[in-house]
C-alpha cells in the first residue's frame, strides 16, 4: 500500500457490472514527432498542474517530457530532460525523493545503465551502471518503507567476466532528500529482462517482481519474503511462450488476485495467465489472440467503463495498436478492436490525457519516430472532476468523497504504508477475511450501492484526519474487502458475484 498525495480511497466492488459505454478511439495529433526512434513512453503529472503529461525515451540520446497544455483535445510542449542519454529505451516515473514532484528513471541501454533524473533540475545520477543492455525499468516501494525504489532488468545475454550479469536488480532508496540507491540482486543469472513490473502477485501485502526472460522463453515472478531488505524466490508463471517481450499485472477475472498478461513475439501470442489464488499461486494460460504478427507491448485498463480490465496490445510487424474488450465472464472472453496504426509499438500505456473520465491510449512508435495517442470517445460524464464517471460515483457532485462498506469501520493509516481497520458485525458471522487492494484512480472499478456509506474525505467516520483528495487522475484508490469466512459475501449480503464470496471456503 502507498500513501499518495495524502489521500486514501476506500471503496467496495460493484455488485452488478455497469453497462459498458460504446467505446471507439479518435486519432489525435501526435504528442511528438522526432528524429529518433521512440522506444519508451509513460505518463505522470510532471508539473503538478492536475493533468497527465507524457514522458519518453527517444533512443539514441534523448529523455524528454511533454507538457500537457490542456485544450480540446490537449496539445503538448516538448521539454528536454537529458539530451545526452546513451540509448534510453525504457522510462518510469515517480516521486523518488519525496519532495512532491515526479522524478524519472531511465534504462539507458548503450553504456550508462539505470539512471534517475531529479525534478526540476533534471540532474542525472547513475543508479546501477551496465556496460550494455539495461532495458527493463520500474519505480515502486519494493521494501515497504514508504519511499520509492527502482527495479532494473538486463537483457544482454552475452555478458560474463569481466562483465557482471545481474539479470534483475532492485535499487534500495535510502530516504534522504537526494536519495542514494543501493543495487541489490533479485536474480543473479542471465535473464533477458526487457520488461519488469512490480505487483503483489501472491496477495501477501508486499510487492513482488514480474519479469520476462527472452533468453530462456519464460515469464517469471520473484516472491518478496517481506524482510528488510527482502529476499527473493524465483517462481514460474509460464514457459509456454516463445520470446516473451511484454508482461503486465491485472485482475482480469475480477476474483481479487493478480493475473498476468503476456505478449510474445515469436509465437504471435497474447495470453493471460490465471492466478489460482493459492500461496504461492500457480497460473493457467488462456490465449487471447494469435492473429497479429509480433505482439510486443502489453498493458491493461478499463477502456469501456464496465468495471473490468481490458488488455491493450502493441504489435511490431502488424504495426497496430489493439484493445481487447473483456466480457466479464468467468473466465472472461475477449473481443478484438483496432485502435489505430503504430509502427513498431515497443512501448504502450493508457491514461486520462484530456478532461473527461475515460482512459485514452498511447503508443511509442519506434519505426515512425512519433509518440501517438488516441482519444477514447466513450466520453463519460465526470461532474466533480475526481476521475470517477458520474454513473459509478457515490457522490458525483463531490470530488473529495469516497465510499466505504458497512462491514468496515475505523479505517486509518497506522503508518505511511499500512492501513488498519476494525470489523462491524456481519449478518453471516463474525469470522472475517480481509484484503486490501490498490489501483490507479483512472481505473476505478467501483460504483454506488444502497449499502455503501459515502463519506466526505477526511471525515471523522473514517479516522483519516486532515487527508485531502489528490488532484484528478493523480491518486490511487484503496479497496478494502471483508469477506466472512464461509458466508455469502462481503458488501451487501444479498449480492452475488465472485468478489463477494470468500476464497477460504470450497
Amino acid at each position: 500500500m502507498r500513501w499518495h498525495h495524502g489521500a486514501v480511497w476506500l471503496l467496495p466492488v460493484l455488485a452488478l457490472r455497469p453497462a459498458p459505454a460504446a467505446t471507439t478511439f479518435a486519432s489525435r495529433p501526435p504528442v511528438a514527432s522526432v528524429t529518433e526512434q521512440v522506444a519508451g513512453v509513460t505518463t505522470a503529472d510532471m508539473d503538478g498542474d492536475g493533468d497527465m503529461d507524457v514522458v519518453t525515451a527517444e533512443y539514441a540520446n534523448t529523455v524528454a517530457w511533454y507538457r500537457n497544455e490542456g485544450g480540446t483535445p490537449p496539445t503538448f510542449t516538448r521539454r528536454i530532460v537529458d539530451p545526452g542519454a546513451s540509448g534510453p529505451i525504457t522510462v518510469a516515473a515517480g516521486d523518488v525523493d519525496g519532495d512532491g514532484d515526479v522524478d524519472i528513471f531511465s534504462a539507458n541501454f548503450n553504456n550508462e545503465g539505470i539512471v534517475w533524473y531529479q525534478n526540476p533540475t533534471w540532474t542525472k545520477r547513475v543508479v546501477s551502471g551496465f556496460w550494455v543492455g539495461a532495458w527493463g525499468v520500474e519505480v515502486a516501494d519494493v521494501d515497504g518503507d514508504g519511499d520509492l525504489d527502482g527495479i532494473g532488468g538486463l537483457t544482454q545475454t552475452k555478458c560474463g567476466p569481466p562483465l557482471a550479469c545481474p539479470g534483475v536488480e532492485w535499487y534500495d532508496n535510502d530516504g534522504s532528500a537526494t536519495p542514494g540507491f543501493t543495487a541489490r540482486p533479485v536474480a543473479a543469472r542471465r535473464v533477458g529482462a526487457n520488461t519488469v513490473r512490480a505487483a503483489d502477485v501472491d496477495g501477501d501485502g508486499d510487492l513482488d517482481i514480474l519479469s520476462v526472460d527472452t533468453a530462456n522463453d519464460q515469464v517469471v515472478w520473484f516472491d518478496n519474503d517481506g524482510a528488510h531488505p527482502p529476499g527473493w524466490t524465483e517462481r514460474l508463471v509460464t514457459a509456454a511462450v516463445d520470446d516473451p517481450w511484454g508482461v503486465f499485472a491485472a485482475d482480469l477475472d475480477r476474483d481479487g488476485d493478480v493475473d498476468v498478461l503476456t505478449a510474445s513475439v515469436e509465437d504471435d501470442t497474447v495470453a493471460w495467465h490465471e492466478n489460482d489464488g493459492q500461496v504461492p499461486p500457480s497460473f493457467t494460460q488462456h490465449v487471447v489472440s494469435t492473429a497479429n504478427a509480433v505482439p510486443m507491448s502489453i498493458h491493461a485498463a478499463d477502456f469501456d467503463g464496465d468495471g473490468d480490465m481490458d488488455p491493450l496490445v502493441g504489435t511490431w510487424d502488424s504495426a497496430v495498436l489493439l484493445w481487447y474488450e473483456n466480457d466479464g465472464a468467468a473466465p472472461p472472453a475477449f473481443t478484438e478492436h483496432v485502435i489505430g496504426g503504430c509502427g513498431g509499438a515497443e512501448s504502450i500505456t493508457a491514461a486520462r490525457l484530456d478532461g473527461d473520465a475515460d482512459v485514452d491510449a498511447l503508443c511509442a512508435e519506434n519505426v515512425g519516430r512519433r509518440t501517438l495517442w488516441w482519444e477514447n470517445q466513450a466520453n463519460y460524464l465526470d461532474g466533480d472532476g475526481d476521475g470517477v464517471r458520474d454513473g459509478l460515483d457515490c457522490a458525483p457532485g463531490n470530488g473529495g468523497a469516497f465510499a466505504i462498506p458497512p462491514e468496515i469501520a475505523g479505517v486509518a493509516f497506522s503508518s505511511r504504508t499500512s492501513l488498519r481497520w476494525r470489523s462491524r458485525a456481519s449478518a453471516s458471522g463474525t469470522a472475517t477475511l480481509y484484503d486490501v487492494l490498490r489501483g490507479p484512480l483512472a481505473a476505478l472499478p467501483v460504483g454506488p450501492g444502497s449499502d455503501e456509506v459515502c463519506a466526505a474525505d477526511g471525515s471523522a467516520a473514517t479516522s483519516l484526519g486532515a487527508a485531502t483528495a489528490p488532484l484528478p487522475g493523480t491518486g490511487f484508490y484503496y479497496l478494502v474487502r471483508g469477506s466472512t469466512v464461509c458466508g455469502v459475501g462481503s458488501y451487501g449480503l444479498a449480492s452475488a458475484g465472485p468478489e463477494r464470496d470468500s476464497n477460504a471456503c470450497p
